[in-house]
């Protein structure tokens, strides 16, 4: 039995894309080979919301200096002590700056890191510091070659002490949905049966840019009048959306619903998904676009490449090209025939290369290979 113990930051709501993932994984793990725990720093929303698939621990460490430190250290070595540990997977920002020293001090075998973005929120001193931790970390998950690359630039991480795992699709949630239930998901959002549908699922937050999609609605709804726009999550950029659609004068073509309490249905929904990102790693809605037969526009950021074929699933702009996706998004608007020829190919890549089971059982393979090699 390998126990582990997943050292993460906190769950805040609306859900990204990685608390997602490694939900998923903490629920799949073959139970008779693994015994998962999940250590969280602190609570911060989800909490008391989520039922969690494994045995969870709240430190209470909410600043990297002082008696919560200390507190948390100690409750840490505790938990070790009780659970006796043979691998500590760390993932987001403070767990990775805290966790190797707590898997050093307590002589846990393997450390796992985690590089699940580009590095958009490392200032020099993070960069530094996360530089000289590597040493502590047996080996890097990322979940797309660009990551992995960017951490090896950053982090001096060597090429054999890291590996790609991608992020996994449960495609059995991606099942065709009437027409009927389509009608009613667009109506729920205000949207016309038939009208065209360009959505977004992402948080509202300025990494992912909404606001540029907000303002490039204007310029196809003077092309396209039956256009609507949606975009589905939540964030700190609501009020200054919600502002710049009522200056644009777009209230009845664009349309915030919220956080999709079913994505893989509400996507199906959509004629066309579009990412518009400034940084991603692999984006989860890009995959679920494609899963959902929907052909996607993204901003060619990342791992983005990683996931769309251009030309044959969807397209690829440069980031903050305005005319590039415009003139994208305009010739799917244009051509259904296309359309749909995109949304059948992005559903066989997506199915055929993203399964959930896939993702589980490359960590799985990579814990037991660790555990291995520190036990010779």
């Amino acid at each position: 039995m390998i126990r582990i113990v997943y050292v993460m930051d906190a769950f805040d709501l609306p859900l990204g894309g990685t608390e997602r993932q490694f939900l998923a994984l903490l629920e799949r793990l073959d139970r008779a080979k693994f015994e998962p725990h999940l250590a969280l720093l602190r609570v911060q929303g989800a909490e008391n919301a989520l039922l969690f698939p494994c045995p969870t621990t709240i430190l209470g460490l909410y600043s990297l200096l002082g008696w919560s430190a200390v507190r948390a250290t100690r409750t840490f070595q505790g938990l070790h002590r009780r659970q006796g540990f043979d691998i500590a997977h760390l993932c987001f920002n403070d767990a990775s700056r805290i966790g190797p020293l707590w898997a050093r001090g307590c002589r846990i075998p393997v450390t796992v890191g985690t590089r699940r973005n580009l590095g958009y929120k490392h200032k020099t001193v993070d960069r530094v510091l996360l530089r000289a931790l590597s040493p502590l970390i047996t080996h890097t998950v990322a979940n797309s070659a660009a990551a992995a690359q960017e951490t090896m630039r950053t982090e001096g991480v060597p090429a054999s002490r890291i590996s790609v795992i991608a992020n996994g699709l449960d495609h059995q949630r991606f099942r065709p949905i009437s027409p009927d239930a389509r009608s009613a998901i667009r109506a729920r959002w205000g949207v016309p049966e038939h009208a065209r549908v360009v959505g977004s699922v992402a948080n509202l937050r300025p990494i992912k840019n909404p606001m540029f999609l907000v303002k490039s609605a204007s310029q196809f709804v003077a092309r396209f009048p039956d256009l609507h726009v949606v975009l589905l999550g939540e964030g700190s950029l609501r009020a200054d959306l919600e502002a710049r659609i009522a200056a644009l004068g777009l209230e009845r073509h664009v349309h915030l619903p919220g956080v999709s309490e079913n994505p893989a249905e509400d996507i199906q929904a959509f004629d066309i998904g579009v990412l518009c990102s400034d940084s991603e790693s692999s984006p989860n809605a890009v995959i679920e676009y494609l899963a959902a037969g929907r052909p996607a526009v993204a901003s060619h950021v990342g791992g983005a490449a990683e996931i769309i074929t251009h030309d044959v699933t969807g397209f690829l702009y440069p980031r903050g090209d305005e005319h590039s996706f415009a003139n994208y998004v305009s010739t799917l608007l244009d051509d259904p025939g296309l359309r749909a020829r995109m949304g059948d190919a992005g559903r066989i890549d997506a199915i055929s290369r993203f399964s959930m089971d896939r993702m589980v059982r490359e960590h799985e393979a990579l814990y037991a290979r660790l555990q291995q090699q520190a036990r010779a």
